[in-house]
């Protein structure tokens, strides 16, 4: 099916995305476009893990980002690998509302981050970059 035919998966709930050898920008980018198209028609996208099985961390793009916020009604976000600077992390909390689960990696300065809304979360891992 071409591409510009493909509607995406209506009744998706959860997407784990396990990859390995994924480990510069632009091999993440072309990654998250295509987690992007398969999830531009899912209303219903409540889970999202993308794991690294070679456990190579990499900086948060914009790009990725800005996707984030596309998905407000995610409540699981599992990105062990992928770390966040504390502005993209301030502002995935405050259009991701609905998360109660957050797994990612910090980029240092996060010390002490928002430590009033953490509390709204049933389970929060933030992990120091390494």
């Amino acid at each position: 099916m071409p591409i510009s035919e493909f509607s995406g998966f209506p009744s998706l709930t959860e997407l784990v995305i396990r990859h390995q050898g994924v480990a510069n920008q632009a091999d993440y980018s072309d990654m998250f476009a295509w987690i992007h198209l398969l999830t531009s028609n899912s209303p219903g996208l409540t889970h999202l893990s993308v794991i690294s099985d070679d456990a190579k961390y990499i900086k948060c793009p914009a790009y990725l980002s800005a996707f984030l916020t596309t998905l407000p009604q995610l409540k699981l976000l599992n990105l062990p690998f992928i770390g966040f600077e504390k502005e993209q992390l301030e502002h995935l909390l405050v259009e991701n509302r609905l998360l109660e689960v957050l797994s990612s990696c910090t980029l240092p300065g996060l010390e002490g981050f928002m430590v009033r809304s953490l509390f709204q979360y049933k389970f929060l891992v933030l992990t120091p970059f390494v």
